[in-house]
């Protein structure tokens, strides 16, 4: 999650929990409201003070993820002794897509990439094969190029890496060509 998504959500979250508060704290001590409550109809103090239970809960349960989910960026910071160095997201997803095209015999090579500030989340890859036996051999090998362009070109962890491979008819004939 973004930086400024987190930021809103967590503004968002803010404001509902002290709306259900508000809520609260009005509806169920006003004796007026709570004296025509009981006579006409009983059950229905608990049912708003419930349902503001519930959106205080659904709020807090935002803020929550707001607060502890890690934020994704779009350049990947390596830092050494030298200093920083930034990469761009569609440069790690060019050179993973150009490394698997090159080495195996597949087309339409594309990589969708989510990352870190200094490591490569996750790296799906779809691609259509050319050899259409045996796809599950050629995805476990696509997997460990992708996995080893990703450790040497950038010598930072890489979490996940999922291959999408289809057979190479279903590609369509406008599916562009890597080199």
């Amino acid at each position: 999650m973004r930086p400024i998504t987190k930021a809103l959500l967590g503004l968002v979250a803010v404001v509902g929990i002290v709306q259900s508060l508000a809520v609260m704290a009005l509806t169920w001590p006003v004796t007026a409201v709570r004296a025509w409550l009981l006579l006409y109809w009983q059950p229905l103090h608990w049912v708003l003070f419930g349902l503001a239970a519930f959106v205080g809960l659904a709020f807090l349960i935002m803020l929550l993820a707001a607060v502890l989910t890690r934020s994704t960026t779009t350049n990947l910071v390596l830092a050494n002794d030298r200093g920083d160095l930034s990469v761009s997201k569609q440069a790690v997803e060019n050179a993973v897509a150009k490394s698997v095209a090159a080495t195996h015999p597949v087309k339409g090579v594309a990589v969708a990439a989510t990352m870190h500030k200094s490591a490569v989340k996750k790296a799906e890859i779809d691609a259509y094969s050319l050899e259409p036996t045996d796809l599950k051999a050629q995805a476990e090998a696509i997997k460990q190029t992708a996995h080893d362009k990703l450790e040497q070109m950038l010598g930072v962890p890489v979490k996940q890496i999922k291959v999408h491979l289809h057979p190479g008819a279903a590609a369509s004939g406008k599916t562009a060509r890597v080199l």
